[in-house]
């Protein structure tokens, strides 16, 4: 499941394994209508001047990704205008005009803005906005929500600047060269600009052993103090906060000088600890997969998402055990993980045919399913807190 580390803590790596490639979950389970693999090789390293754990560039990954993003890959909690991606819109919303409140006037440009929908929100408050987004959710948007959306990647000859205003929500981490994405960003830049930014705060799973923040979409792990370390490398003076809505970190940044100061190794994360930990994680999976597996009981998983990047790598460890798959979100009813032939069932599936034992993975929203399914009173619940100790 692993290799060794190199014993240079400043260059230590983990092959993690091979992963699934979730562009999106799809109709049958496997990415070959996308002309994707559904599984990659992960490796995982250390930047040891920012402290950020990282996913090694690969070439293979790369060139999936970017025909993945051409095709519209979608990631849960992407901003709109229903669900969880209205509330992730509004927090976000708030936070800019905490940090700069008077819109008006200003020009604004987010990258990779999906449907554009916060750029409606922005421009209702009387910015000049436009999006980028290399998906055709953007051009679907467009028309939507009445705003400008460029096709393609940032930096982009069609959008050359100077902005005020430069978003990136949920971006930052996608990018598989960091540095030169926050150069562009700043050569974008109009003289007092500000530059937004939210993140995934990756910490707690780190610390935790949690496999289910790995994503090859997903090139960096930011904790606080490596997003703060990696801007003061970019050149720029930035205030990083944890967000209202857990998981989140929000940072706004403004044009300075560069600082490269490594930093010490005594404070730099450890993959070490993290992949100790996710090896103890898949050992208490396995004992309650074994226990339901002996007692002839069925096992159920809400938010698979956040189980199958476990279920991968401990496949040839993990008992054999027929699995259901069960989440809240809609748009995932009836649809399949790469690699998994399970079909993604809602709450009223569950209702009408219950599993003895379910694994509740959210640690955000556990409690809430938890309650639910102990009003109904016909199944053992497992949480997120019963694996990572």
């Amino acid at each position: 499941m692993s290799s060794p580390e190199n014993p240079d803590h400043a260059r230590a790596t983990w092959l993690v394994g091979d992963l699934p490639l979730v562009i999106t979950c799809g109709q049958t389970p496997s990415n070959a209508a996308l002309g994707l693999p559904d599984a990659l090789p992960f490796t995982l390293e250390l930047d040891p001047l920012s402290g950020t754990i990282r996913q090694q560039r690969s070439a293979v990954v790369e060139q999936s990704l970017r025909a993945g993003y051409g095709e519209g890959a979608v990631i849960s909690g992407s901003m709109d205008d229903a669900g969880l991606g209205q509330r992730y819109a509004g927090d976000f919303l708030a936070y800019v005009e905490r940090v700069i409140p008077s819109l008006g006037g200003k020009r604004i440009l987010e990258i990779g803005c999906g449907t554009g929908y916060l750029l409606s929100l922005l421009r209702d408050r009387g910015a000049t906005v436009v999006g980028i987004e290399p998906g055709p959710q953007g051009k679907i948007g467009a028309q939507r929500f009445g705003v400008r959306v460029v096709q393609g990647f940032f930096p982009e000859p069609a959008v050359p600047g100077p902005f005020d205003i430069v978003i990136a929500h949920a971006v930052l981490e996608h990018c598989a060269d960091p540095m030169a994405f926050l150069a562009s960003i700043r050569a974008a830049l109009a003289e007092n600009g500000h530059v937004l930014f939210a993140v995934p705060n990756c910490e707690p799973h780190l610390l935790a052993g949690d496999l289910s923040c790995l994503l090859h979409q997903h090139w960096s792990y930011f904790t606080a103090e490596s997003l703060q370390a990696l801007t003061a490398r970019a050149g720029l003076h930035a205030a990083v906060e944890q967000a209202k809505l857990a998981g989140t970190l929000y940072c706004t940044a403004t044009p300075g000088s560069s600082n490269s100061r490594p930093v010490p190794a005594g404070e730099l994360p450890s993959i070490t600890r993290y992949r100790e930990r996710s090896l103890a994680m898949l050992q208490r999976l396995a004992a309650v997969l074994a226990a339901s597996a002996a007692g002839g009981r069925s096992v159920g998983i809400y938010v698979p998402g956040r189980l199958i990047n476990a279920l991968a790598v401990g496949r040839q460890q993990l008992p054999a055990v027929e699995l259901r798959f069960f989440d809240d979100d809609p748009d995932l009813r009836g649809r399949f993980y790469p690699g998994f032939p399970v079909v993604i069932e809602g709450w009223q599936d569950y209702v009408a045919r219950p599993v003895d034992t379910m694994l509740v993975m959210s640690n955000t929203f556990g409690h809430v399913i938890r309650d639910r399914l102990e009003r109904l009173g016909r199944s053992e619940v497992k949480l997120w807190r019963d694996f990572f100790q």
